[in-house]
């Protein structure tokens, strides 16, 4: 597999370093916090202080671990350090290891080898498990996809996970930007698919696999865009947002005037020479008559979404605007504005109620119906789905540059999602 270096010439993938972290609480991995903390304190050899990089001194040095391979492992009260002189691949000879991608927090406190190039880390409040794995793009790719499709995801979004000490396992988390993370991964994804599917030397199984987690991520963005399932128009006033904010402004404007803002005159790295807000500062006010228009919402996406289960996926409600799902009295469904308390969309007021009976695609409905409330023993239903609806423009990139992916590379065999 060959990547650009945007001079001309294709460089080839090798096999490189990857760094696999396990992270635990010291609570929750006693045995090994009690190994780590009975190891015994060593000084730094004249070998080793040899072997500093410039940047630390021996005062900073908290702990040492040399393994049989002469990888040199130095633990500081503001990381891990790796040092491998003769490695092959230049960036992989100093490497730091930092909280929290591999670490619980910064303070080390105790290193030992796990055998096989990797080490168990004490720190202040945790243990890692940090391996070292020679892993090809391919092995990587793969590596990451699976573990995304056992451990990451929740109905196909792709945020994060946690571990649930009641049931004893991984679940997938929520994320303010659940979206554009699906949508990164999606487009990995999906680019995997489109090589593999035309590579002689891939397996049946193997397109089959790539194609199907292809596919699932890209449902789960495409339903973002359909959950809301917002119908028709709703009544607004017309503001603008506060220059360097996400937040409305307090002023609307008045009733029979001009909805006129300054604009910059040039490019956004270029010299700005207006000031962004109202062009007639007269034309706008908190008191008197708003002008008051009829706005389509169709067509709206959400940020991210939950069901009604408080306890396996609890709603942040005081980080954004969301709406809950439910019927009327007449049967029809509708979105209703939760409370909260955010600055966030703070001009939509609590129980606005927008019709939000446009279909669902079954294919993606699927996606939440096929799982169990846990409470009632039913599926999961329409009316029982909480979204939120603060989305920003690099979420609506990640959607954009999905669609345009997956029809090109999806679309030929799958013309339903298309």
């Amino acid at each position: 597999m060959a990547k650009r270096d945007y001079l001309g010439v294709a460089s080839e993938i090798k096999e490189s370093l990857q760094r696999l972290a396990l992270r635990q609480k010291r609570e929750d991995n006693p045995e090994l916090v009690k190994r780590l903390e009975a190891l015994p304190k060593t000084a730094l050899s004249d070998a080793q202080e040899k072997r500093l990089p410039e940047f630390l001194n021996v005062g900073d040095i908290s702990c040492v671990y040399e393994d049989e391979e002469a990888t040199l492992w130095l633990g500081t009260e503001k990381g891990l350090w790796r040092v491998k002189e003769n490695e092959p691949e230049e960036l992989d000879r100093i490497q730091h290891f930092r909280a929290t991608a591999y670490m619980l927090d910064n303070e080390v406190q105790a290193i030992d080898g796990d055998g096989d190039r990797g080490v168990y880390v004490l720190t202040k409040t945790g243990v890692s498990h940090i391996a070292m794995k020679y892993m090809s793009a391919k092995e990587k790719a793969v590596f990451l996809s699976e573990v995304d499709m056992k451990y990451v995801q929740r109905r196909g979004m792709l945020s994060g996970a946690r571990w649930d000490e009641k049931n004893k396992c991984w679940k997938g988390r929520e994320s303010d930007n659940d979206g554009l993370w699906t949508s990164l991964v999606a487009m990995g994804d999906i680019c995997r698919y489109g090589v593999l599917k035309n590579d002689p030397t891939a397996t049946r199984e193997e397109v089959a696999r790539a194609k199907e987690v292809a596919t699932r991520w890209t449902e789960a963005v495409l339903l973002l865009a359909y959950i809301p399932s917002w119908k028709g128009h709703v009544t607004s006033f017309l503001r603008y947002n506060e220059p360097g904010t996400n937040i409305a402004s307090e002023e609307y404007l008045l009733e029979g005037r001009e909805y006129k803002i300054n604009l910059p005159e040039t490019g956004p790295t270029g010299y700005v020479v207006s000031e962004i807000g109202p062009a007639n500062p007269e034309d706008w006010a908190t008191e008197g008559m708003p002008e008051i228009v009829f706005k389509n919402v169709e067509g709206y996406i959400a940020r991210s979404y939950h069901v009604n289960d408080p306890e396996n996926d609890p709603v942040p409600h005081s980080d954004g605007v969301f709406f809950r799902k439910k019927y009327d009295p007449t049967g029809k469904l509708v979105s209703v504005r939760l409370p909260s308390d955010t600055y966030k969309g703070d001009d939509i007021p609590a129980l606005l109620t927008v019709d939000s009976s446009m279909e669902i695609p079954d294919r993606l409905k699927k996606l939440y119906t096929s799982e169990v409330n846990p409470k009632t023993g039913k599926n999961w239903g329409d009316d029982e789905i909480i979204y939120k609806c603060d989305t920003s423009n690099d979420e609506l990139v990640g959607h954009y540059a999905v669609w345009h992916l997956a029809y090109d590379i999806l679309g030929p065999d799958d013309p339903e999602l298309a």
